[in-house]
């Protein structure tokens, strides 16, 4: 058994999961009693390879034969379910987390944030989850809040997900450049012009190179979509021609056909 514990750990650790799950079947086969970590190598496997509905089955199989599925299990089945698109199912199972003995653990909580991150109607989950993790003790990491700050900005709830990006900081969390390309995706769409050039400013500081074309151009948007100061505006327009002018050396010709097009929008 330990033999085959093993083997299966392997498999998972290789994105192998119909190798993991045929060493499973084999197990059943010989008689051999498979225990939680067997099934939670093998649900993290199908997790890995996107076998989301794989995942669930192990899960309820787990239940079946009454081995005792814990936080590691539940948590791959729900980041499987992420991966897989599965958003209500990733939020069934956090349910049945909440209604059980297990208390969920901030990857379990994180896939679950992930899940709502991609679906606009479901951005106020995602501040639930959230007030949830801090209720039960589980501290929000960074990725935490950028799939919340992702959901509200999805969601169109532009205001929301800057407050997310400034209570990151108050936590002392240290934004990464997805954070502030999503925050300026919300600054473009709600017009908040001060907000953009301040998150502008704090990526070009975390990047060598600046920003990168798509956030200088939500940042434009931002500033000239709005009545934002032209001067503010013609600094972003700048910056957007340095990366331009980097772009070149690159010879990404994609984005240096995207980048001229915004400039020539600007000044028409």
């Amino acid at each position: 058994e330990k033999t085959y514990a093993a083997v299966i750990s392997a498999c998972e650790k290789a994105h192998q999961w119909p190798c993991a799950l045929k060493l499973l079947l084999h197990m059943k086969h010989l008689k051999l009693e498979a225990d939680s970590y067997c099934y939670n190598s093998t649900i993290s496997a199908c997790e890995k390879g996107g076998q989301w509905l794989r995942a669930l089955a192990l899960l309820s199989a787990m239940a079946a034969e009454r081995v005792e599925a814990d936080v590691i299990s539940f948590s791959a089945a729900v980041a499987s379910c992420e991966k897989g698109g599965a958003w209500a199912w990733a939020l069934e199972l956090m349910l049945r987390l909440r209604n059980g003995s297990i208390r969920p653990n901030v990857f379990s909580f994180g896939a679950a944030l992930s899940a709502c991150a991609g679906e606009e109607k479901i951005w106020s989950t995602s501040l639930l989850l959230l007030g949830e993790m801090r209720a039960q003790d589980v501290l929000p990491t960074m990725v935490s809040y950028n799939a919340a700050l992702h959901a509200c900005e999805n969601g169109l709830q532009n205001a929301l997900a800057l407050e997310l990006l400034s209570e990151a900081r108050q936590q002392q969390l240290t934004p990464t450049s997805i954070t502030y390309g999503a925050a300026l995706k919300a600054c473009m769409r709600g017009g908040f012009w001060q907000s953009a050039i301040w998150i502008w400013t704090c990526l070009c500081d975390m990047q060598s190179q600046g920003g990168d074309l798509a956030s200088c151009m939500f940042a434009l948007d931002a500033c000239d979509g709005s009545g934002g100061p032209r001067p503010a505006s013609s600094w972003v327009v700048s910056e957007l021609r340095r990366q331009c002018a980097w772009a070149a050396v690159q010879r990404e010709s994609s984005e240096i056909s995207q980048a001229f097009s915004c400039l020539d929008i600007l000044h028409e």
